[in-house]
């Protein structure tokens, strides 16, 4: 079997174990029109912000533009406070409905299945825990609650 390359290796770790801590992610949706990746990729190199991964598309039934970025804030760049406020003037040109997240910061959960053997592990299983980026604060079974088969 051929080694992996640093690359190869790299990818991996990316997959396993998501952005780097001290990554920051944006959400954004609004109307879709031309220049939104370019004002939000403009805006976050201007603010020494270093975009590590970037998903966006279209539908084209409702005539939205949705779009998650995820970056890297550089030594230089500003508190979060200041990027979540400098941002706002973009987000109203082109009427934007937006989120900045700390990836630090887990969000807690509660976990609701149907049945704790399968239903539980399937989704563990597909979501990853680690991919989860949150902290199981509880976890019940729906049918041992109800007293349903």
């Amino acid at each position: 079997m051929a080694k992996a390359t640093n690359r190869e290796t790299q990818a991996l770790s990316y997959l396993q174990n998501g952005p780097a801590p001290g990554s920051l992610v944006l959400m954004v949706q609004c109307p879709d029109v031309k220049g939104v990746v370019a004002a939000v990729a403009g805006y976050l190199a201007a603010q020494d912000c270093s975009i590590s991964e970037s998903h966006q598309f279209n539908d084209a039934g409702s005539g939205q533009f949705f779009m998650r970025v995820a970056f890297r804030p550089g030594a230089a760049a500003p508190s979060i406070d200041h990027l979540e406020a400098s941002f706002t003037p973009i987000a109203a040109q082109y009427g934007m409905e937006w989120s900045l997240h700390d990836i630090g910061s887990r969000p807690r959960v509660v976990i609701a299945v149907s049945k704790f053997g399968h239903c539980l592990f399937d989704l563990l299983h597909r979501g990853g825990l680690a991919k989860l980026h949150s902290g199981i604060s509880e976890l019940f079974c729906l049918t041992a609650a109800t007293g349903a088969a």
